[in-house]
């Protein structure tokens, strides 16, 4: 009895292994008649059994029948990974396939599947899935390195590392578009937004090599208005000052109404103590974007700024500090005496003058007074340049804050509204 039992279990496992054959037979027949969905039961139902799972033909015809089921599309709603199924199936195929002359009986079905990733990718990175084009994208470019590591291609698809690392980066992979990037300038792929992108993800990361990529792309594109604006953005952040300015004129004489461009170059020469030049190029840069509040803001802040020192001094009220103001004042020639005369409306200071002429008093009282005449004067002139600063700001001001109503805009407006007694406007910001 136990000799016949052994006889049946033998008998039985060569039906099995028997039907599994018949199985990949039967999905490769289905295939050929156009059955897809058929073709898929036979040669899933196959690969259950561990004997076929180590048959290089079942997985070949596992990735014929998938590609089959994505090409046809009948199918390929119950499939969704009927691509990424196909490839592994083909990629296993190439693995368990023992005669090196049948092992790239593969390549051109992955090949087909290359391209069939890439439409994938591009579809989506038209409907700007950047993440979903990335997967994608990534695929064709797997395919694409197997098969040239495999020598079963010849030729990099240098197009779909350009569109793999574009979605990437687009994505925020800046890990995932980097090396793709830097392959790429590797393999001289000719588009500046390599360079653009790489010097971008450099720049974020501090890489020492941001500056020879920025330079690298701008021998190639010497017209690349983001590349120029990245050295730029180098040289400012560095205090590369003279640096900054020859870079920015340099973009200047090619595009000379670029805004940014000018309000950049007002910025470093306000930054050098150049306030005329400064003024002149934050005017233009208004000139060349009207709605820009920023250059408002900014020309608005050089006469600001200056009113607010000499507040400071007025408060301080300390005799030797008004007379270092109103020197550095005068040799600055920050403001014209006529400003001075057409801010200085204090009817007390005439008063004051008329009295000293009429003074019949001792010396010792003259001198004090005379003392307190000068003072007086020092200090009223101070604020009528105080105030004369806050004219000049305040067009510069209410634009801004027509544009973008910024509370430390607001502030700005209230103070020097108040201290020019205009309480009416201070009211009016506050509705």
């Amino acid at each position: 009895m136990k000799k016949i039992t052994l006889v049946l279990i033998g008998v039985l496992l060569v039906n099995v292994i028997f039907a599994q054959k018949g199985k990949v037979n039967s999905a490769s027949y289905a295939l050929s008649e156009g059955k897809a969905n058929e073709a898929k039961q036979f040669i899933d139902e196959a690969l259950t059994d561990a004997e076929t799972q180590q048959n290089a033909k079942a997985w070949q015809i596992k990735g014929d029948v998938y590609k089959n089921i994505y090409e046809g599309k009948v199918f390929f709603a119950q499939t969704p990974n009927a691509l990424e199924d196909a490839k592994a199936a083909y990629l296993k195929a190439y693995e368990l396939e023992v005669n090196p002359k049948k092992k790239g009986v593969v390549a051109p079905s992955l090949e087909h599947l290359q391209g069939y990733f890439f439409n994938e990718g591009l579809s989506r990175f038209q409907d700007e899935k950047w993440t979903e084009a990335y997967m994608k994208f990534s695929e064709a470019v797997n395919i694409n390195e197997f098969l040239l590591a495999n020598n079963l291609a010849k030729t990099i698809d240098s197009g779909a590392y350009f569109a793999t690392a574009v979605a990437a980066n687009n994505a925020g992979l800046l890990d995932k578009a980097k090396p793709l990037l830097e392959k790429l300038v590797a393999l001289k792929y000719n588009n500046k937004a390599i360079y653009e992108s790489l010097a971008d993800i450099y720049a974020k990361e501090g890489n020492p090599n941001f500056m020879n990529i920025v330079n690298e792309g701008l021998k190639k594109y010497p017209d690349s208005k983001t590349l120029q604006v990245s050295r730029l953005n180098y040289y400012i952040e560095n205090g590369k000052t003279d640096e900054a300015i020859a870079e920015i004129q340099n973009a200047l004489n090619a595009d000379p109404k670029n805004y940014l461009l000018l309000f950049n170059m007002a910025v470093l020469q306000e930054q050098l103590g150049n306030y005329d030049d400064a003024k002149i190029y934050y005017e233009k840069a208004i000139a060349a974007k009207p709605d820009f509040m920023d250059a408002y803001f900014n020309a608005g802040a050089l006469y600001y700024n200056k009113a607010i020192e000499i507040n400071k001094v007025l408060v301080k009220d300390d005799a030797a500090s008004i007379d270092s103001t109103l020197a550095e004042f005068a040799s600055k020639d920050v403001i014209s005496i006529d400003d001075i005369r057409n801010a200085l409306k204090d009817p007390n200071m005439g008063a004051l003058l008329n009295s000293f002429q009429n003074y019949s008093g001792d010396k010792a009282t003259l001198k004090d007074k005379v003392s307190k005449i000068k003072e007086n004067i020092k200090y009223d002139l101070l604020i009528a340049k105080r105030n004369a600063l806050f004219n000049k700001t305040l067009p510069f001001f209410e634009k801004a804050y027509s544009i973008q109503k910024e509370d430390q805009l607001k502030s700005a407006l209230k103070e020097i509204y108040a201290r020019m007694n205009m309480f009416d406007k201070v009211k009016a910001l506050d509705q």
